[in-house]
């Protein structure tokens, strides 16, 4: 009788091992893996614009949003780093860009060019995303170009 505790035992103590390998924990406590982006903002006519406003927002399962803010520099060129891309299993993340405005609104950060609003895909191999803004049309403040 001795030796048949100790078999239920060991088996016990089997399953437990194997219950635990397969757990999945919630996606919250996953790690993630990281992206970038990097692109230019110019005006129509090709000139670099400096010092606009390039905000990055991905929503999360709560419905918060993830942003990532940077400006352009002398050469018109931006680039964020870091950019969550989800759980440990997702390589791609869909960020909507906002650029010369803020997440919440429409109108410009430098009243001299117009905003641009798009969904971007963000990877962890890198993204790029050139945006070209134009000066706003006489009585629209807002000029959005696609």
């Amino acid at each position: 009788m001795h030796g048949a505790a100790v078999t239920a035992a060991v088996v016990t103590v089997a399953l437990l091992g194997v219950t635990g390998c397969s757990m999945v924990e919630p996606e919250s406590s996953w790690t993630g893996s990281d992206g970038s982006i990097t692109g230019v903002v110019s005006s129509t006519t090709g000139s670099a614009l400096v010092g606009v406003d390039v905000r990055m927002c991905a929503q999360t399962d709560d419905g918060q949003c993830l942003e990532y803010y940077t400006t352009t520099g002398p050469d018109g060129v931006y680039s964020i780093d870091g950019l969550e891309l989800g759980n440990a299993h997702a390589y791609e993340k869909a960020y909507v860009v906002y650029v010369n405005r803020t997440t919440s609104s429409a109108i410009p950060v430098v009243s001299g060019y117009g905003t641009h609003v798009a969904t971007v895909p963000v990877t962890s191999e890198g993204s790029s995303y050139d945006v070209t803004i134009t000066a706003p049309g006489p009585g629209d403040p807002n000029d959005f170009l696609e």
